[in-house]
């Protein structure tokens, strides 16, 4: 028989409903909400004290019992650790990213596979939605295109014109892979990532600099709309859409909300801080593509 466990039973869960408050008083991020999570989960955890808090009737009273426990151990970690990013984020204390320069300046990162005419439009329609001085560069990473696009539609003239930085992969590396040489390569206070298929409204970087400029640690999306590819304009009408979530079938869906918060990054249009890029390691090198889906 193999020898018995001298830990009391239960003792790992409990731990592991620990984990994210005793981690966060560690690092120095410590947060009342992750460690009343906790509190609240431990005695739903332990079956002696869930019997003596509900008696025999806790499952029917308990409903999330029903769950797995490793289920119910991933959520609460989510909750925690979505607490204490939300807390960040709007922490007084976080530097603002007017403490490490005074004028930021934008670099574009366009990661591009196959996207021909679309690329050249997208190029032109960014440059001419900022105003000069404000764009660093634009770093468009051909991503093993077939022919290349700087034999296609992105020249030499059109990169002098544009302030166009171009990285070419000799073979597709995928999505995200793209995107952290372009986020490695730029050089402005912020960057921003586009799909190669955006045509900017006017003004839209006001919002970027704005929300960063309040806190570097901040990642902003856009409104995501329509748009007419015939045209390369906005079709009017629909409102657009920059928040989604995940349902637990890992399904993605999108939603609106009053609140400035986005619980899950769609992935393709975003802005961050270059310090932050730096401080985070960018995407994880680990991660060429988005889940299936090369692009």
């Amino acid at each position: 028989m193999p020898p018995k466990s001298t830990l009391p039973k239960y003792t790992i869960r409990v731990g592991l409903i620990w984990a994210v408050p005793l981690g966060t008083l560690l690092l120095g991020c410590f947060h009342w909400t992750p460690l009343l999570l906790a509190l609240l989960l431990t005695p739903l955890e332990v079956p002696k004290i869930r019997t003596r808090l509900f008696g025999g009737r806790a499952k029917k009273l308990l409903p999330c019992l029903k769950v797995p426990a490793l289920l119910r151990l991933s959520f609460l970690w989510v909750l925690q650790v979505w607490f204490i990013i939300l807390w960040r984020a709007n922490s007084q204390d976080a530097p603002s990213i007017s403490d490490t320069f005074d004028e930021a300046r934008i670099s574009v990162v366009l990661p591009c596979a196959g996207e021909g005419l679309y690329a050249l439009n997208t190029v032109r329609a960014v440059y001419e939605s900022l105003p000069p001085g404000l764009l660093r560069e634009i770093i468009v990473v051909d991503d093993g295109s077939q022919p290349p696009l700087s034999e296609s539609y992105l020249t030499q003239e059109v990169l002098d014109r544009y302030g166009v930085t171009l990285i070419r992969h000799a073979e597709t590396v995928g999505l995200i892979g793209a995107k952290k040489d372009g986020g490695d390569a730029a050089t402005g206070e912020i960057i921003v990532f586009f799909d190669c298929h955006v045509a900017p409204q006017p003004g839209w970087h006001e919002s970027f600099l704005r929300l960063i400029g309040e806190n570097y640690r901040r990642i902003v999306t856009p409104v995501i709309t329509d748009l007419d590819v015939g045209t390369w304009q906005q079709r009017p009408g629909g409102g657009g859409q920059a928040k989604c979530y995940l349902t637990w079938d890992a399904d993605f869906k999108w939603f609106e909300s009053d609140d400035p918060y986005v619980p899950i990054l769609s992935g393709g249009l975003l802005g961050i801080s270059k310090r932050w890029w730096n401080e985070t390691g960018g995407r994880a090198p680990g991660i060429a593509t988005r889940g299936s889906w090369p692009y």
